[in-house]
């Protein structure tokens, strides 16, 4: 149409960081396409303060040395204690993820959840009879406690949290059916706190301020300032499911963030929950992303927190993705290198200028993660309709503006 203004002089007076689509073969210099591409923060530094803080990361595959039986992970500074095959030695350290060492446990466990609290290593075993805690102040020799043998419900890595600022030198907190086990020195002894509410608790976090745990009720979740007294709090009745001990983890970063995973399925997660307020209030988000043309079901399985973000695996078909988000609010999409299933939640650990990523599965690598902040990651909106069907873009797609 004669007089028609071009593209870029249309859109000239929005902001960097605007999204418009446009046909696909556009070639402007202020939009570039949002397909997830790879570019560097200091060429485009506008854009960059509108995008979050995380740069880009280079997976490489790490054999282990036993066939891990859940996802738990954790580290002092030195070594991560990662989870390895049901027996007496179930635990197993690494200083760098790619070779490992084993830490005999006293008897044959099946650790689900391991926590460092400045002193101690503390793990849940949730599959030894009876179920019971450990705990080591290094890697090599662990003590099992005398004091906890109840029924720990959950069994991904988020059914143990740890409050640094209650008690004398934080206080331990585990989900344990109809209430849950409290320590003040360091895992060492054990209290049941009974709940009184009804139903089981499964997963459990800390936000800075109160315990929030997730129940086998949907929109309903339970909440104590100490671990003790505890109180039902409603939801989200649109989108929450009950928990189970495979479903429903939750973590937060201790500032009062908060990131809910409900299910393992597409019917109970295409989306999460988040709060930014100590759980007070909830959002519900969808995060998936296109993955091979099409969107992925998104079968999200565990959340962990370290070094300043949440990591959320993605199992759905067997896609080897990572979602990670330092504000719980935007997300990017990493790869590391290898398939996720449905049934394999996965754990994360900083340390030393790498992430160590532990899958719980035998035909799955370790990964080590490292981070290059100098570059960031486009967004790469949703495609087609749910479930992956529809005509995607058709001969259109979405733009970013980059300057």
């Amino acid at each position: 149409m004669a007089g028609a203004l071009s593209f870029s002089a249309a859109n000239s007076s929005l902001p960097v960081g605007s999204i418009c689509q446009a046909p696909y073969n556009l070639t402007d210099p202020a939009w570039l396409p949002c397909d997830g591409r790879k570019v560097s923060r200091a060429t485009y530094p506008l854009l960059s303060a509108c995008l979050p803080s995380i740069g880009t990361f280079t997976a490489t595959s790490r054999t282990k040395s036993a066939t891990p039986t859940s996802s738990a992970i954790a580290n002092n500074g030195t070594n991560w204690v990662v989870t390895g095959a049901v027996g007496a030695t179930n635990l197993y350290y690494t200083s760098d993820g790619i070779t490992y060492n084993v830490a005999s446990t006293p008897a044959s466990c099946d650790v689900r959840s391991v926590l460092w609290d400045g002193t101690n290593f503390v793990g849940a075993a949730v599959a030894s009879t009876p179920n019971s805690i450990y705990s080591a102040t290094g890697t090599g020799t662990w003590t099992q406690s005398a004091s906890a043998s109840g029924v720990f419900a959950g069994s991904l890595q988020t059914c143990m949290t740890w409050a640094s600022s209650l008690g004398t030198v934080g206080r331990f907190c585990i989900a344990s059916g109809s209430g849950c086990y409290t320590s003040d020195d360091h895992g060492v002894t054990w209290t049941l706190r009974s709940h009184g509410l009804g139903g089981n608790v499964f997963h459990v976090c800390w936000t800075g301020q109160k315990f929030i745990a997730t129940t086998g009720t949907a929109n309903v979740i339970y909440t104590s300032t100490d671990g003790i007294t505890w109180a039902s709090q409603s939801v989200f009745p649109m989108y929450t499911v009950a928990a189970t001990a495979t479903a429903g983890s939750i973590n937060s970063d201790g500032n009062g963030r908060v990131v809910w995973l409900m299910g393992t399925t597409a019917s109970d997660v295409s989306g999460v929950l988040t709060s930014q307020d100590h759980g007070a209030t909830w959002s519900y988000r969808w995060i998936g992303l296109p993955q091979y043309g099409g969107l992925s079901t998104f079968n999200a399985v565990a959340v962990n927190y370290t070094n300043g973000k949440f990591f959320i695996n993605d199992s759905a078909g067997g896609y080897p993705y990572v979602y990670v988000s330092t504000d719980a609010i935007g997300w990017s999409l990493i790869s590391i290198g290898a398939a996720i299933t449905a049934s394999n939640p996965i754990g994360v650990s900083y340390k030393s200028g790498v992430y160590l990523v532990n899958v719980n599965s035998s035909t799955i690598a370790a990964t080590t993660l490292v981070e290059d902040t100098s570059y960031m990651k486009l967004p790469q909106p949703q495609q087609g309709t749910i479930g992956g069907a529809g005509p995607g873009w058709n001969n259109y797609m979405p733009f970013i503006k980059v300057k």
